[in-house]
């Protein structure tokens, strides 16, 4: 990565603040996901299973259809 960026130098001589945020990005990505499985895992093993796996089908409306004959 050090070399493409180095080899663009000419053209992009901002890339150099962009490779800083490259390995943080991943840092970020990975510990928001261990953060969130932390958050919800005791949700998942000890939660009620009452309402798990059930559909409530939503409330329709019942809609009138346009006059088209105008």
């Amino acid at each position: 990565m050090s070399v493409a960026a180095f080899l663009n130098y000419d053209y992009d001589r901002n890339l150099w603040k962009t490779l800083f945020w490259v390995p943080w990005y991943f840092v970020f990505l990975f510990a928001f996901g261990a953060l969130t499985v932390v958050w919800t895992a005791p949700k998942g093993f000890f939660g009620s299973l009452a309402g798990a796996g059930k559909w409530k089908s939503p409330k329709r409306l019942k809609m009138e259809k346009p006059d088209i004959r105008g």
